[in-house]
């Protein structure tokens, strides 16, 4: 009766980086406390790369969390253009990423420090 993997996914955590904080569960994204807008589909693959800084996320990784099996899109075009976006939003030029960094034929990584707060534990003595 357990249902983990349903939970996993809805743990509250906010992950911080640079001058910006996303509320996974709470589905925000501020940039030095003011609320900054950003779609679902960008979101999405911010926490797919917040979730595990410095690791590369395949595109095919990327495909499986945004569209369920059976959803036909132009994948590569939507992805290039969903990326696109992202880093529009957190400002991020990917000729000289300070975030999200194109590793070609391989996916992308995060690469900015990361700090995270589950909401789970109390936040005490937080450094930031």
């Amino acid at each position: 009766m357990e249902n983990t993997e349903q939970k996993a996914t809805a743990s509250p955590t906010v992950f911080r980086f640079g001058l910006f904080e996303l509320d996974a569960s709470g589905g925000t994204l501020t940039r030095a406390g003011v609320r900054v807008k950003i779609q679902d589909q960008p979101f999405r693959v911010l926490i797919a790369l917040l979730e595990r800084p410095g690791s590369i996320i395949s595109r095919e990784q990327l495909r499986q969390r945004l569209w369920p099996d059976g959803t036909y899109v132009d994948f590569d075009g939507a992805l290039n253009a969903i990326l696109k976006k992202l880093r529009a939003v957190i400002d991020d030029d990917p000729n000289n990423p300070r975030f999200i960094e194109t590793v070609p034929r391989k996916g992308y990584r995060f690469i900015a420090p990361v700090h995270t707060v589950s909401s789970e534990s109390p936040a005490r003595g937080t450094d930031s």
